[in-house]
């Protein structure tokens, strides 16, 4: 699942030349699926909330 969010990340945009999906490419496990780009951006700033970040680029699980 990892890959697949990198390969959808735009702050990935050129890490990578290459990337394989094998398995659990899909990203609909306990976070539920993205209907939108708006509700992917609201989970983030969420999540970084969370974490007491001042910048999405600053959060680490």
């Amino acid at each position: 699942m990892s890959i697949g969010i990198l390969m959808a990340s735009a702050l990935a945009h050129g890490l990578f030349h290459k990337a394989i999906c094998e398995s659990g490419a899909l990203w609909d496990g306990r976070f539920g699926p993205l209907e939108s780009f708006s509700e992917a951006h609201k989970r983030g700033e969420d999540f970084m909330r969370t974490m007491g970040a001042k910048s999405i680029m600053n959060c680490v699980l």
